[in-house]
């Protein structure tokens, strides 16, 4: 009888979990995410109460936490940004530096080398990760560019790059040389950080590039929280240059596709067969 109930309760806690990791629908899914976009272009009270009405007819845990963030980040003007060269790496106010990862987003390479701003990211990963010298540094990025015939990896560059003119020791470095899009830059950096025993993490990439990175990492980091791994986006790091004008425009678009995929795939994106 107790041989029993203890595998009854085996089977309803496999059962519960399974139930927790399905993908909400994706029709309302769709909804949500139209409802996020016009809220951002055309910013009202009204349309920022459909998010949440949207959020709470799905009524499923990563849905809500990706519309709050939504809200606190794209929508909220004085959402607080850190910027390397302007604030102190101390005002990130990291719980537990020895289980806590700053991942660095990595730059299209041009003829194989490193363009000044991926240099600049990396010079903000160092300022930020010398003021929490227990946290790791995952550097995330393929081999991209039209002319890398030795198929250097934005990750490879980087991490060298750290270690030579930063001095990040490289027993500190992580990479993932596989990533070529933002999504895939979350996915990876997610998978080393699971297997790390990592419970926060710090986003580190240009400004403009932010908001969109971190809405990637937020839903990921809410759909491993249901998969019952407790990884937490705490943070973002600024490296700070301007791109031309229209760049918002583009980010947020990409941004909502982006997510469309993490939202509507779920766990099949983030936790492949046999992880």
């Amino acid at each position: 009888m107790k041989r029993t109930a203890v595998c009854l309760a085996i089977i309803l806690v496999l059962l519960f979990s399974f139930a927790r990791a399905e993908a909400p629908d994706a029709q309302a899914v769709e909804e949500l995410l139209q409802d996020m976009l016009d809220a951002y272009n055309q910013p009202s009270p009204e349309a920022e109460e459909r998010v949440s009405m949207d959020a709470a007819a799905i009524n499923h845990p990563v849905i809500t936490a990706v519309a709050e963030h939504w809200k606190e980040v794209f929508l909220d003007p004085d959402y607080r940004m850190y910027y390397y060269k302007t604030d102190d790496p101390k005002n990130l106010e990291i719980p537990d530096p020895s289980r806590h990862a700053f991942v660095v987003l990595g730059f299209r390479l041009r003829d194989g080398e490193m363009e000044p701003e991926l240099q600049g990211r990396c010079r903000a990963a160092a300022a930020v990760a010398k003021a929490y010298p227990e946290a790791i540094v995952i550097c995330t990025g393929g081999a991209t560019g039209n002319n890398n015939p030795d198929r250097n990896t934005e990750a490879g560059m980087m991490g060298s790059f750290l270690r030579r003119k930063c001095g990040i020791k490289q027993s500190r470095i992580r990479l993932d040389k596989d990533a070529r899009t933002t999504v895939e830059n979350t996915l990876n950096s997610f998978r080393i950080m699971q297997k790390e025993g990592i419970r926060t993490v710090t986003v580190v990439t240009s400004g403009y590039h932010m908001r969109w990175s971190l809405a990637l990492f937020n839903a990921a980091a809410a759909w491993y929280r249901e998969q019952g791994t407790p990884i937490e986006l705490i943070g973002n790091w600024c490296y700070d240059i301007r791109p031309g004008t229209g760049y918002d425009a583009v980010n947020v678009n990409l941004t909502i596709s982006q997510l469309r995929s993490l939202l509507t795939e779920g766990p099949d994106a983030l936790f492949p067969a046999g992880e």
